[in-house]
């Protein structure tokens, strides 16, 4: 249902952009679809420590990705978002929406387990690395999808 290219006219507008706003901002095509040559240019490594999964990645976004994360920040989810909260059809949980469908959006591309189909371990660590990532509110501090949704608050 987040996905416009096949949700026809009835897609919810909170989720609209949500496909884009991954795709053009937290995925990269090498971890998401060429894992061969993301494991040539990226590091990532996890280790389990008692019931945490501990990920380090060299992987981060880049700056032409941030700054289209900052223009969607400001022509796109700002006045959706306004306009949503002037019509009084903002959700209340309207950032855990958000975050769940970014979560979605990496996890339903593809298997992201390493060594099934053409992920290896790096791009499989990367690739739910950023799906917790975007999809879990941090447990202290923040996070660039803390805030950008803190940016985007129509409150």
């Amino acid at each position: 249902m987040f996905d416009p290219a096949f949700a026809g006219l009835h897609v919810p507008a909170l989720l609209a952009e949500v496909k884009t706003t991954f795709h053009n901002v937290f995925a990269h095509p090498l971890w998401l679809y060429d894992p061969p040559a993301a494991t040539a240019r990226f590091t990532a490594n996890a280790r389990r420590i008692g019931d945490l999964l501990q990920i380090e990645t060299d992987w981060r976004p880049g700056l032409v990705r941030l700054e289209l994360l900052a223009l969607k920040r400001d022509i796109v989810w700002r006045p959706l978002l306004r306009e949503l909260a002037a019509r009084r059809l903002m959700l209340a949980n309207w950032r855990r929406m958000l975050r769940l469908a970014l979560f979605l959006c990496p996890t339903l591309v593809m298997n992201l387990r390493g060594g099934a189909t053409t992920h290896s371990p790096v791009s499989s660590v990367i690739g739910f690395a950023v799906a917790v990532m975007i999809g879990s509110e941090p447990v202290s501090g923040g996070d660039a999808v803390s805030d950008f949704l803190d940016a985007i608050d129509p409150s």
